[in-house]
Formats: C-alpha cells, sequence, structure tokens
C-alpha cells in the first residue's frame, strides 16, 4: 500500500510488505458479502472497527501528539513512523532514531471507540515512514483491515481516506487516485500515490482504501 500525499499531511504507505510479513499473527480478509465488489458502506463499517487514534506522550511534561494507525492484524497496527518519532531530516535526528533514544520518555496510547489502550513500540523504518505499534490482548471490536497492492492501482481509482484529522474519530474522506509513483524528497524510499481525497493533521498513518475491494492500497 502507498500513501496519499498532500501539503503537509502524509496517509500511510504499506508498500514495504516484508516488513509487515514479519508479525506473529496473519493479516484476516475482509467481511464483505461480495469480496471482490464490497459496498462503500461496508467498507467504511469495516475500518470504523480497524482504524484508531494514536496519541504520543511524553513522561516529562503534557505535550500530546496524535496520528492514527489501522490494524492489520488482531493485535498489530501500522502507522507513519513520524507518528511514533522524528523523521531523519537533520543529523541530529539522524542520530537519535537510530538508537531509538528519540522514544525513550514516549508512551503510546491508542484510542478506540472513546476508550484508551496501551500499545507497545515495536519498530520502525524511517526510510519509508512506516512504524508498527502493538497491544497485548485484542480489543473487543477490533477487526483488522485487509492489504492490497498498489502497484496495480492506476490515476482515477475510486479511494478513501480514513483518519482522525484534528483528533476527531472515525473520519472518512472520499476522492480517486490523481497521480501515481510520486516523489517529493522527505525520506529516502518514496512510492507516493497522491489522492484528491482532503487529508489533514491527524491524519498521518491513516490507510488510503481502494473503493474497489475494500483493501489498503
Amino acid at each position: 500500500m502507498k500513501r496519499g500525499i498532500s501539503l503537509t499531511v502524509f496517509i500511510c504507505a504499506l508498500f514495504v510488505i516484508p516488513f509487515l510479513g514479519s508479525a506473529s499473527d496473519k493479516p484476516l480478509a475482509g467481511p464483505f458479502k461480495n469480496p471482490a465488489s464490497p459496498t462503500k458502506e461496508e467498507i467504511i463499517q469495516l475500518y470504523d472497527k480497524a482504524v484508531v487514534m494514536v496519541e504520543r506522550k511524553y513522561s516529562r511534561g503534557n505535550t500530546l501528539e496524535r496520528g492514527t494507525a489501522v490494524f492489520y492484524t488482531e493485535t498489530e497496527m501500522v502507522t507513519n513512523a513520524h507518528v511514533v518519532g522524528f523523521l531523519p531530516d537533520s543529523v541530529t535526528r539522524h542520530r537519535l532514531i537510530y538508537t531509538d533514544s528519540d522514544l525513550d520518555e514516549s508512551m503510546f496510547w491508542i484510542v478506540f471507540k472513546g476508550k484508551k489502550y496501551p500499545a507497545q513500540f515495536v519498530g520502525r523504518d524511517p526510510t519509508s515512514d512506516l512504524a508498527i505499534l502493538k497491544i497485548d490482548k485484542k480489543i473487543p471490536g477490533v477487526v483488522p483491515a485487509p492489504l492490497g497492492k498498489s502497484k496495480d492501482i492506476k490515476r482515477g481509482h475510486p479511494a478513501l481516506a480514513f483518519g482522525n484529522p484534528f483528533g476527531m474519530e472515525q473520519t472518512v474522506t472520499e476522492g480517486m487516485i490523481t497521480a501515481t509513483e510520486k516523489i517529493i524528497g522527505l525520506v529516502s524510499y518514496e512510492d507516493y500515490l497522491q489522492t484528491q481525497a482532503p487529508i489533514n493533521p491527524g491524519n498521518s498513518g491513516g490507510p488510503l482504501v481502494s473503493q474497489k475491494d475494500g483493501t489498503i492500497i
């Protein structure tokens, strides 16, 4: 899956499938009546159960940062690396990232249906802006989302963007893919999908979803 891009925020890009494949759980298929052609309502209902808000708080101070993540197994979720920590946009931050010292005082929580649950940092790939968080046990009501293949996506493909813009839970916007294979120079590995679906601060880490089959692209 690739990221949609806007001027300020990036939708999570799961184009590094092996990174996710190291998880202990197996991704589950989407529970659609017709998996080849789910309705928009079915897709939205599924992602209401798969998308969560991520909160990062420092143990010292009251700084609270928010983003989005999506469950791809029952206990593991993917988000953007810049939601959990820094991006290597300077020599100083590069050193902090590769020792994980930028996370030393961080605590992570996810918010699902108004309830908070502690989450643990698993790993990240700052070069592609991806990170994995996990919880100890399945949260009642959570349903993992199915992964798709971004290489098959063409311009004009209808898409839905899910996230928590400005801290507002369970938000979805609609648009289409307007460009593929975009490079903008923020991280080392870039192969973005560009979308016209509105994206705002807080959407970072949220999935861009195909309206044709309901998979994360």
